[in-house]
């Protein structure tokens, strides 16, 4: 049996897409906390803008234009529907671990002189 769970900490609307602006409607949600220094200037004037405090993570929602919330929002459980689907997409996403790479073995540098053993 599938089953869907929901960690909503301190979920709120950050920010709206509009089909003027960015060709699509969605909904940019933030969630979880984060101290103001671990954030960059251009993310703490998006949080500034809507009057949130720093977010963890941030993600867009698909929305249609009738259902867009008010930024600064928060978001409860009880905002979902049973069977409802969604499809989400990473804003500030870091890179992870295999997709981190070294420079390829023939441009490591050797520490050993040539020809010793």
């Amino acid at each position: 049996m599938p089953v869907t769970v929901l960690k909503l900490d301190n979920c709120q609307v950050i920010g709206h897409r509009t089909a003027e602006k960015n060709g699509y409607i969605a909904l940019q949600l933030g969630a979880g906390s984060r101290k103001v220094k671990n954030v960059s200037k251009a993310m703490r004037g998006n949080f500034a803008a809507a009057k949130v405090e720093p977010k963890r993570k941030i993600v867009e929602f698909r929305v249609p234009a009738d259902a867009l919330i008010p930024v600064g929002a928060e978001l409860m459980a009880d905002h979902f529907v049973v069977g409802q689907s969604s499809t989400h997409r990473h804003i500030d996403r870091q890179p992870r671990l295999h997709e981190q790479s070294a420079a390829p073995r023939s441009r490591r540098i050797s520490t050993a002189a040539h020809g010793s053993t």
